[in-house]
């Protein structure tokens, strides 16, 4: 998407790449066409955070998103009668505790994931089986991580599961790709990189691969092993987290949380994050760093600057939710991109107030990232966030919560074009292919997204409601959109 008025009648493609556009029709009756039927096409959209697996493992569990009545959720827990353990997924905090899981049952592990996937509450035999001391059953970060580990386990079967149940659904929401860290949370790094390299064979996606941190020296070690043998997939940066996120209160602030007798932290120490860099940078790779606190962007910011990544590569910020005005200059200078959420205004920007004392600088300013000339990729950080990006889209330019229709920060709207650049464009910087995808001009690839009107112009409101047409990849449809 080079401007917004650019749009063409008809593309010509071959070999999963777009040869010609605008082409005399009557030239080629003979040759196999799409026909979208007046539809309107774009880039194929890709989805610049998420997990892939995580968000496949959402879709076969108890989903609690959006229910904060603690009776209701008690009573869906309780439905779940044969399972070896008792797992539900996006709940949202509403006084649940250890002994109301210990009431449903304190024969089997009861194991509740927040929203935010940082944090659990957990019932007495789950913590007792990790070993973890808590007095209501809310544990966060490492504690939480440590959990998962002793009580789950995987095998490729079902990891192949997940990821296919993942791909189909962002299939009908017209995405044709997106940048995974699945790599770390499956038992070994090879039990999801088997999963993915085989699923790719029979379902076409973009998939670019982060390398967790936790798994680098394991994947530099047998690298030659997994080499990607799919046009599908590619690996990217080697993905670390710096804070935590503000609903847990762990993400790195300027002031105190306002129920915390503290401002977060950085999750590991100075010594330990400079050895991480140091590390990665003499393998040559990039760097995608979580971090959301305005304090812990700032000191990510000078990181980067004391140890940058080698010429043409560019480094990925994850979240940068909260910021100062001091380190929009620091980040200017630096050769990164940075991945946002814009859900996040329906999911935490509503409870800002009640979880900082006082409110940083900037509050996902997304427009004065775009004035300082910072590349925006739109993420969903599903399963996190709903992944239809679409919804993302309404989130960059009205600033308003789908939950209570209130708007923030309106003068950080975002322009429709620039918001849909941020799913079909932008994405092509991270992996230096500019040249090959994110526009519809020749020499590009052949993945599109297809709905029934133009994005681009249809009023606010319509974007939350379309359906996607038709999804195509490699000039094969993937989804086709029926009516029923």
């Amino acid at each position: 998407m080079h401007n917004p008025d650019e749009a063409f009648f008809n593309i010509l493609t071959d070999h999963g790449a777009i040869i010609a556009v605008n082409v005399d029709e009557a030239a080629f009756k003979s040759t196999p066409s799409i026909d979208v039927h007046g539809h309107h096409a774009y880039p194929g959209m890709v989805d610049g955070h998420l997990h892939l697996i995580g968000y496949g493992q959402k879709l076969s569990r108890l989903n609690l998103t959006g229910i904060t009545i603690c009776k209701e959720i008690i009573k869906r827990l309780k439905g779940i009668t044969n399972a070896r353990i008792i797992v539900a997924e996006g709940y949202r905090e509403c006084g649940i505790t250890k002994d109301d899981l210990d009431a449903i049952s304190s024969e089997k592990p009861i194991v509740l994931i927040h929203g935010d996937y940082h944090t659990i509450t957990a019932n007495s035999w789950a913590l007792e089986k990790a070993n973890i001391t808590s007095t209501n059953g809310v544990i966060t970060e490492r504690e939480a991580d440590t959990l998962k580990e002793k009580l789950f386990s995987y095998d490729k079967c079902i990891l192949m599961e997940y990821f296919h149940r993942a791909v189909s659904h962002l299939h009908e929401l017209g995405i044709t790709g997106g940048h995974s860290d699945d790599l770390a949370y499956f038992n070994r790094f090879s039990y999801p990189l088997s999963a993915i390299t085989e699923s790719l064979q029979q379902l076409p996606f973009r998939t670019h691969l982060l390398i967790n941190h936790r798994v680098f020296k394991e994947f530099l070690e047998s690298k030659s092993d997994f080499s990607p043998s799919s046009p599908y997939l590619e690996f990217g940066a080697v993905k670390t987290f710096y804070d935590g996120t503000l609903s847990s209160n762990t993400a790195f602030i300027s002031h105190n949380y306002a129920r915390a007798n503290h401002r977060g932290a950085p999750i590991v120490s100075r010594d330990d994050f400079q050895r991480f860099l140091t590390l990665v940078r003499q393998q040559h790779y990039p760097v995608a760093i979580h971090v959301i606190g305005d304090q812990g962007l700032d000191e990510v910011a000078d990181w980067l600057t004391l140890f940058p990544p080698q010429q043409g590569q560019r480094d990925r910020i994850i979240h940068a939710s909260l910021a100062k005005i001091a380190t929009l200059e620091k980040l200017a200078r630096l050769p990164v991109v940075i991945d946002i959420q814009p859900l996040f205004v329906t999911s935490d920007m509503p409870h800002l107030q009640e979880w900082l004392h006082i409110m940083p600088d900037l509050v996902y300013p997304w427009k004065t990232y775009l004035e300082y000339n910072l590349k925006l990729i739109g993420s969903s950080d599903a399963p996190v966030e709903d992944p239809n990006p679409l919804l993302s889209i309404h989130a960059l330019v009205t600033r308003t919560s789908l939950k209570e229709g209130k708007t923030y920060n309106i003068e950080q709207c975002v322009d429709r074009f620039h918001a849909v650049r941020m799913y079909t464009t932008n994405h092509a910087f991270i992996s230096n292919s500019t040249k090959s995808r994110g526009h519809i001009d020749v020499g590009y690839l052949a993945d599109f997204s297809v709905f029934p009107a133009d994005i681009l112009k249809v009023e606010d409101a319509e974007l939350l409601h379309l359906k996607t047409s038709m999804t195509i990849i490699d000039e094969k449809i993937v989804y086709h959109h029926k009516e029923r």
